[in-house]
């Protein structure tokens, strides 16, 4: 039996799967395209902060880890201050990618995580050699940093120890003398 109504719901099933279909494979072009025109926005903003970071830095984190009870504090601003160094150089190599290889770039994000080498690889082909040596220095600031405020808290942990067991000796000595009751 021959019925338009059904035919016509099988027409328009089949029509809207294959908008649905092309809206989530259109998904992520757009999101990559909104990302990267977000991040050229905020890209400015961040590298002021990024330079303020890496002077602080060096100008406070340095100098004030040699007093041993600023370290917990200073281990966690140095992991900050990588992590605003991270996504900066994130932002940058994220848009020179972008802007080398088009929406081709979608399938390089999905497959190699770290996009920070491939910028620089990309830079240093193209013969822009001062921007491939930024990226590579912002990574080397980024894991510096946070290795640095490991080592800090690796410092801090051990000097505790040492402490807590000589304080102990000491308070088993005065307990032995009668000094404690």
């Amino acid at each position: 039996m021959f019925n338009i109504k059904y035919k016509l719901i099988g027409a328009g099933c089949g029509l809207l799967s294959f908008c649905i279909l092309a809206c989530l494979l259109l998904f992520p072009f757009v999101l990559i395209w909104g990302v990267a025109k977000v991040l050229e926005f905020l890209f400015p903003i961040f590298y002021v902060l990024t330079s303020i970071s890496i002077a602080s830095f060096i100008i406070v984190v340095l100098p004030f880890s040699l007093i041993h009870k600023f370290r917990p504090f200073l281990a966690r601003t140095s992991l900050r201050l990588s992590v605003i160094c991270g996504a900066t150089v994130w932002m940058y190599s994220f848009l020179v990618i972008f802007n080398a290889f088009g929406w081709f770039a979608i399938f390089l994000f999905f497959f190699f995580h770290s996009v920070a080498p491939i910028a620089a690889v990309i830079l240093f082909l193209k013969s822009r050699w001062l921007n491939g040596a930024v990226v590579i220095i912002g990574l080397l600031c980024v894991y510096g940093m946070r290795i640095y405020s490991h080592w800090l808290t690796s410092l801090y942990g051990k000097r505790n120890n040492y402490s807590l067991k000589y304080a102990k000796k000491d308070l088993n000595d005065d307990i032995e003398e009668g000094e404690i009751i």
